[in-house]
């Protein structure tokens, strides 16, 4: 039996650890984050409806958290550390660019985002684990 299948769960990544083939699979959601990020600096941004950033801020970074959460559980401080620091370093940068504006919304959408996505990962490794989650 593999060391990584001794550790607890929530210490395990949800997909199965393969040479090189599923390793960058917990970064697919921060590259589709730097993508989207792209478009909108670009200015080339899908019209949204009223509002719709918002959710759109909370379903990107929940989305990125989500990933690292699940797909690296001996680095999720980084990781996530690293995903705030990028959300805050982001908007601010918006203060520079004429046709970007800061918001602290934006960054509320953010960190209700990535609250939301490691709240789920949590229940799903205590569901996956069959233990109750720890309050």
């Amino acid at each position: 039996m593999q060391a990584a299948n001794r550790r607890p769960v929530s210490e395990q990544a949800v997909w199965p650890t393969c040479p090189g083939c599923v390793r960058w699979l917990p970064f697919v959601p921060l590259v589709v984050v730097l993508a989207a990020m792209a478009l909108a600096w670009s200015g080339h941004a899908p019209p949204l409806p009223p509002h719709g950033d918002k959710l759109g801020h909370v379903v990107l970074y929940g989305f990125a958290a989500g990933g690292l959460w699940l797909g690296l559980p001996h680095h999720r401080g980084w990781a996530l550390g690293a995903l705030v620091a990028l959300t805050v370093g982001e908007e601010a940068l918006q203060v520079l660019v004429p046709h970007r504006t800061a918001s602290l919304a934006d960054l509320a959408s953010d960190a209700l985002g990535i609250a939301i996505a490691v709240g789920l990962a949590r229940r799903f490794e205590a569901a996956r684990s069959g233990l109750e989650l720890a309050r």
